[in-house]
């Protein structure tokens, strides 16, 4: 099949973070092929935790840190109940980066929503508290991201020329479900997915089609996919977006294996050192 694009390395060799891969691999799509290409990632819940760090703000207010394996930075403020001191919430970033290190938000929420570790409150009773307002700091109620490239090329395609028709796809690609609910009547394919027609199940679509296909980490998983006429050069567009998707793979693999070397070195860039 097609190579498919490189990696591009930015900001003096360091890697770029995962919504640069992501929008280089769906640039690359729509510009070779011609058509839309679009791209869905998971709720932030998915995301493996690289480090949380807390830090003590005016009056009762806590400043949460999050960074992931993939190199994305999050943060929230959070109103406590009382204030905490400095060295207390870096006690329980320590707790956290050392017990949840590489799994996913949502199982350190869960964890955390179980109740306080027994065996630590023992030890430190304060820290009660200060997991309680934890509960909080691992809430992420985001929609799935999705980007899509390439609209443009729609008003070059012959079967898609009535302002009627071109409307309806506007409205079916401003939907964020779009995506993942066409993969549900998608079939599966060369370890991807194809609909056509109407089996994409969106007006305005009938004489299109769409190819997709996977990328991730373990449960963390991505689509990426290719929306243009009925009549594409299918062999040719399953290899490139087969490439892509791989690609993305491929820089996810070597982000969490950068993450879990800076964790046995000391380097990573997590708060304890110094990030």
């Amino acid at each position: 099949p097609p190579r498919g694009p490189e990696v591009e390395v930015l900001e003096e060799g360091r890697p770029p973070r995962l919504r640069a891969v992501v929008n280089q691999m769906g640039r690359f799509l729509a510009q070779e092929t011609a058509c839309a290409a679009l791209a869905a990632l998971p709720e932030r819940d998915h995301y493996p935790l690289d480090w949380v760090k807390f830090g003590a703000l005016a009056g009762r207010q806590v400043l949460v840190s999050v960074g992931t394996q993939f190199g994305d930075v999050w943060s929230k403020v959070l109103v406590a109940s009382e204030p905490f001191p400095d060295d207390l919430l870096q006690q329980v970033s320590r707790i956290i980066n050392e017990t949840y290190r590489g799994r996913a938000i949502e199982s350190v929420r869960r964890d955390v929503m179980a109740g306080e570790p027994k065996r630590l409150l023992a030890d430190m009773p304060s820290l009660g508290a200060a997991f309680r307002m934890l509960r909080r700091a691992f809430e992420w109620q985001d929609e799935p991201d999705r980007s899509l490239w390439g609209m443009e090329h729609f008003y070059a395609i012959p079967e898609c020329q009535h302002p009627e028709q071109l409307l309806d796809i506007h409205r079916a690609l401003s939907d964020p479900d779009f995506l993942h609910r066409t993969l549900q009547r998608a079939r599966a394919i060369q370890g991807g997915w194809i609909a056509i027609g109407t089996e994409i199940g969106a007006p305005g679509l009938e004489n299109c089609a769409l190819v997709a296909y996977p990328f991730g980490l373990h449960q963390w998983q991505g689509q990426l996919a290719v929306l243009g006429p009925m009549r594409l050069d299918y062999a040719r567009v399953f290899g490139l977006a087969a490439r892509s998707a791989e690609r993305i793979s491929q820089y996810l693999v070597a982000m969490a294996q950068g993450s879990q070397h800076g964790q046995a070195t000391g380097h990573a860039g997590s708060p304890a050192a110094g990030r």
